[in-house]
């Protein structure tokens, strides 16, 4: 092999280093029409030559902004790296981005290509199609004078491939490669400049912290326009391993059971969902079920590792319950990683107590993303893990945890004033609250303006307290409302489709979360105790602006729709 891992600075390197491993049979599939749909490493090699060589001849050159509105899938990455090897920059949209947003990021961007893929994706981009000097589709047809269609683009006209080393050299590390949009749960969205040296840096310490084997699957389901995804998607590249795309996440459960993979990225509200369902199945079940159930989960959840590891019941457990539990997660996942939002320790307890062990890290967007991460080797319960191998971090004031390395952003686009409020003197200013111990494990107790002060002076932990209301089973999601207020209230979003099933009036739906929060409030001092509380009946989504695209509730929005109702409870 010519070209050494160490070697690498851009993700066109990347692309040159994939090259020179074996190909994969199976390196890259997405399923149409419930069938799967294989990619050799060769196959995906030669698709995104011919593409990065069509797009170069269609006038994209370096430092262009290219829109990329599209679902998950091999044609995503495709597409993001032939851009990565001409040096243009990706801009990647959430596929349910609301109007407003995908108006605000586009003009933000000033991007002169899109590439859309898929109808409704389309639908929503029709309306700016004249800002574009050209828009790549796939299979749609489209009255568009701009429009090319990506299958021929991308199809390979002889069996020689693009020699795009020489062209790629200009690509340096510190060349931007994309721009990342925040979600915009707190105000407008920013767009993250991310370098191309940011992510190399990642994929290196992520390679250095996680090992995988050549033989290893692993299957997406969260979207690549995160750069969670986005991020370890270029890892599994660097390995050549084989990843199997989600065509839904409602189908996740489905495909774990057909794929059974070793690895997966994954976000707390799946594992929370995981953990709902499996309660309200054994609440369901006939009573002799539950003798053996009901312990077993109380049991996994509670009980401290240190003592699971000696309790004469665990083995007993596994056998009768926990071995079941694994086996509908696929029962070969080896390696789960967690990030995205703070996973709640009774949760990760329960999974670790089942032997399913999840490495839950830390990061943002404007850190590439990743600051510290658990792994098998170096792992603490309830902690995010130490840091990454090439990234420093230190807790500044107000205990807010600071980060500096290869890895953070170059600022935020087109906003100078914001990008100086965020990082100073080389440190990235998180907005998270959290500590270092004594062996160098981080842990995150909190965002700093997350933590409300009730009109009587009480600090009141909602981050926590919304933790722990979304483990009620019926709970699908929450806001705690303390600050200014002379007590503690919050607005519970219903499992909208298992109260549907289940057919509950508004009356029981009420009846039963007052019951459910009196549990939760038993964990909780005084001042911190829920005292009311409003059930959501409208779900919340992108369209009515209470979600954002990366399924974070926007507080301040929902804050605004239920006024009145809080008036109420506070008159």
């Amino acid at each position: 092999m010519d070209t050494k891992i160490s070697e690498i600075e851009t993700l066109a390197d990347l692309v040159l280093y994939l090259s020179e491993l074996p190909s994969n049979n199976n390196f890259a599939n997405f399923l149409n029409n419930g069938d799967w749909v294989p990619h050799s490493t060769r196959r995906f090699l030669g698709k995104t030559y011919n593409l990065a060589d069509n797009l170069k001849k269609l006038g994209v050159k370096k430092g262009d902004k290219v829109a990329l509105f599209s679902d998950s899938s091999p044609y995503w990455l495709v597409c993001d790296l032939a851009c990565q090897l001409l040096g243009a920059v990706t801009v990647p949209m959430f596929t349910n981005i609301s109007k407003e947003n995908l108006k605000f990021q586009l003009e933000d961007c000033g991007a002169d290509y899109a590439v859309v893929i898929g109808g409704e994706k389309w639908q929503a981009l029709k309306p700016f199609a004249k800002k574009f000097k050209y828009i790549i589709t796939h299979e749609l047809k489209i009255r568009n004078n701009n429009a090319k269609d990506l299958s021929p683009l991308m199809a390979t006209k002889n069996h020689r491939e693009p020699n795009f080393s020489k062209f790629t050299k200009s690509i340096k590390p510190n060349d931007l490669a994309t721009i990342i949009y925040t979600s915009g749960s707190t105000g407008s969205p920013k767009g993250v400049c991310l370098t191309h040296g940011n992510l190399i840096s990642q994929v290196k310490d992520t390679r250095k912290t996680f090992a995988l084997h050549k033989d290893d699957v692993a299957l997406s389901y969260l979207p690549l326009a995160h750069i969670f995804e986005r991020m370890v998607m270029y890892f599994y590249i660097s390995k050549n391993i084989s990843i199997y795309f989600a065509d839904d996440v409602l189908n996740v459960a489905n495909l774990l059971q057909e794929i059974k993979p070793n690895i997966m990225t994954t976000v707390p509200r799946l594992l929370e969902k995981i953990y709902a369902k499996i309660e309200l199945k054994i609440a369901d079940a006939p009573f002799a079920r539950k003798l053996v159930a009901v312990p077993a989960i109380w049991y996994a959840k509670n009980m401290p590792l240190s003592i699971t590891r000696i309790c004469p019941f665990k083995k007993f457990f596994q056998k009768a319950v926990y071995n079941r539990l694994l086996k509908v997660m696929g029962g070969r996942i080896r390696l789960m990683i967690s990030g995205g939002a703070p996973l709640d320790p009774d949760i990760n307890r329960f999974f670790t107590n089942v032997g399913l062990p999840i490495m839950e890290g830390y990061g943002l967007t404007e850190a590439s993303p990743v600051i510290a991460a658990n792994c098998p080797k170096r792992y603490k319960f309830a902690s995010v893990g130490k840091a990454f191998p090439s990234v420093k971090v230190k807790i500044g004031e107000n205990e807010e945890v600071l980060a500096s390395g290869p890895n953070i952003m170059q600022g935020y686009y087109n906003n100078p004033e914001k990008t100086a409020e965020d990082i100073k003197d080389g440190w990235l200013h998180t907005g998270d609250m959290g500590y270092l111990d004594k062996d160098g494990y981080l842990f995150i107790t909190g965002r700093i303006k997350e933590l409300q002060k009730t009109s009587n002076g009480k600090y009141v932990p909602t981050v926590k307290l919304e933790a722990k209301i979304k483990q009620i089973p019926l709970a699908d999601n929450a806001i705690a409302i303390a600050d200014g207020r002379k007590f503690v209230s919050v607005i519970v979003f219903p499992d909208f489709k298992s109260v549907k099933q289940k057919k509950m009036t508004h009356k029981e739906l009420d009846e039963y979360f007052s019951g459910e929060i009196d549990k939760v409030n038993k964990g909780f001092n005084h001042c911190e105790k829920v005292q009311r509380f409003i059930v959501a009946r409208v779900e919340p989504t992108v369209k009515n602006g209470e979600i954002t695209p990366s399924m974070k509730l926007r507080r301040h929005v929902i804050l605004d729709h239920y006024k009145k109702d809080l008036d109420k409870i506070y008159k």
